[in-house]
């Protein structure tokens, strides 16, 4: 027991040093050099040189000008936060606002890179992507650009660097002051890029000119169901592409919007959506060269508070939050299930222990048949709907056949809620049980809650724990019915009972009772008295 105690106060003390270990790690890491600009895009992603200005004087010691030495600041990678490369010092002139806590106020950025001699005609574009929160962005010590207020860390910056400020064939200086006064600061997320735009002739008779590219083909808006949209790259959609159950891929130029619900929108380079770009479970992927002129969107099959950290922060080093909106998410449901279904959390977690490679399968298998459920869902609802409209007398039943479609999704989340809270109430009663302390339900559940919810953050297997725990509390759901029947336990030990119902049963062999004080000394003298003579 001492043992067990020891190893866990370590891990928890590991669990606190790791951000701080690889905040430090970050910082010292070693940078590979820039890549040799090629074409009509440079990748301007990696190491930049960096300097926080506690002062705020940076500006009046000419740390935006090209010829100002900036070789003994430390170096950071971009795009990433600073928090996750050791930047985390408290300034007395900005207060940390937030738990994240780590460095607020301003700092600056510098990198030096070659323009191509062949840079002398068309627009040349920087895109720093989104920074968090202020900036006021320099080339060769002229300002270019400039984003702040409220919003300005959900904006993406596009610059036109005119070609007065460019030195086309020789180094150029480009200087970035940030301000961050919340949360994690920073050139946050990318594209990190110049980007050259030149004018083409048209390559056949009537076609369309957009953003200095020229597109053959106009189409109208493209909507489709039960399949992905591709917009070619010679080809406008003039309006909105909308792809149910697939993805949306642009090569060429979209006027509206793109959305993919089930899928993924994918802005290849040189790519061009004006309006947002938004999916539902998937993700907005944007590749260098491309354009997306309205926010980006990402909204996943479950409330972002639910799926933990799966990608970026929580697998590198540095990252340790603690988001109150999600943690009280976490508490609603932990607390809602361990008062309102507490026999059908305890019969899932008592499964837990008793067959944890069946839970396993039933949840891989789950989580892989759950897209094709939910689009199978979606399409229904459609057809649904689209025979009401047609038939028009079924117009009004619309409604409920969308109220029908939400509460067979929330019930989805509501089968995975409960299975969380079986997890949870597991590792709970487990840790309390070793060490000795009775185990009840409700402070078992919180227990084992808070347990994952630490997990989740710890940098590179957090986002496996939450996986695995996930798969665990899908498959515990689905193998007994989210706790409503018993069946898994009778079918478990079933065949044991007739395997021992199948054994010889061996018959007792009666003895006599053991004789009183009594009878043992009658016997005795009958065996003293001698025989008599015989006759």
């Amino acid at each position: 027991m001492n043992t067990l105690k020891l190893a866990l106060v370590i891990g928890v003390l590991l669990l606190f040093a790791l951000p701080v270990l690889g905040g430090a790690m970050g910082g010292t890491a070693p940078v590979a050099p820039p890549a040799a600009p090629s074409g009509n895009t440079i990748d301007l992603s990696g190491p930049w040189k960096f300097s926080t200005d506690r002062e705020e004087n940076g500006q009046a010691l000419g740390w935006q000008r090209p010829d100002f030495d900036a070789s003994k600041w430390r170096t950071l990678s971009a795009p990433q936060p600073w928090e996750e490369q050791g930047i985390t010092a408290p300034n007395p002139n900005w207060p940390q606002k937030d738990a994240e806590g780590g460095y607020n106020g301003y700092a600056w950025y510098r990198k030096t890179v070659t323009i191509p001699a062949d840079w002398t005609a068309g627009t040349v574009t920087l895109r720093i992507g989104a920074i968090h929160d202020s900036d006021w962005t320099y080339v060769n010590g002229v300002q270019v650009g400039m984003t702040t207020g409220e919003d300005a860390y959900e904006q993406f910056r596009e610059y036109t660097v005119p070609q007065t400020v460019l030195r086309v064939g020789k180094p150029n200086v480009i200087a970035i002051r940030v301000l961050d006064i919340a949360g994690e600061g920073g050139l946050h997320d990318g594209p990190v890029e110049l980007v050259r735009e030149t004018q083409k002739a048209a390559a056949t008779g009537g076609a369309e000119e957009a953003g200095g590219r020229t597109y053959a083909n106009q189409t109208n808006s493209q909507t489709k169901v039960g399949g992905s949209i591709e917009v070619p790259a010679d080809t406008e959609v003039s309006g909105d592409a909308v792809a149910v159950g697939g993805s949306v891929t642009v090569n060429g130029h979209v006027t509206g919007e793109a959305v993919a619900v089930g899928g993924s929108v994918n802005v290849n380079p040189g790519g061009r959506v004006d309006g947002n770009a938004t999916s539902v479970g998937g993700k907005v992927n944007r590749a260098g060269g491309a354009t997306i002129g309205g926010e980006v969107v990402e909204m996943p099959f479950l409330p972002g508070a639910w799926t933990g950290r799966f990608r970026g922060p929580a697998m590198g080093w540095g990252n340790w939050s603690f988001d109150a909106h999600d943690f009280l998410v976490w508490l609603f449901i932990a607390v809602f299930a361990a008062l309102v279904f507490p026999r059908r959390i305890e019969l899932m977690a008592r499964a837990l222990p008793a067959a944890p490679g069946n839970i396993a399968a039933h949840g891989v298998v789950g989580f892989v048949l759950l897209p094709a459920v939910i689009l199978a869902l979606v399409l229904a609802a459609v057809i649904a709907m689209v025979l009401q409209v047609a038939f028009v007398v079924g117009i009004l039943a619309i409604p409920i056949v969308a109220a029908a479609l939400v509460a067979a999704l929330l019930g989805i989340v509501a089968v995975i809620a409960l299975g969380l809270a079986a997890v949870w109430l597991g590792l709970g009663q487990a840790l309390l049980s070793a060490f000795g302390w009775r185990a009840r339900s409700p402070w078992a559940v919180l227990l084992g809650m808070l347990l994952v919810w630490l997990s989740i953050h710890v940098p590179y297997i957090g986002g496996i724990l939450w996986a695995t725990v996930l798969i665990f509390a899908f498959g515990v759901a689905l193998m007994t019915g989210a706790g409503a029947h018993e069946q898994w336990s009778s079918r478990r030990t079933s065949g044991a009972r007739k395997r021992e119902e199948a054994l010889p049963v061996a018959t007792p062999v009666a003895t006599a009772p053991a004789p009183s004080k009594a009878q043992e000394s009658a016997l005795a003298e009958t065996e003293e008295r001698p025989e008599p003579p015989p006759v």
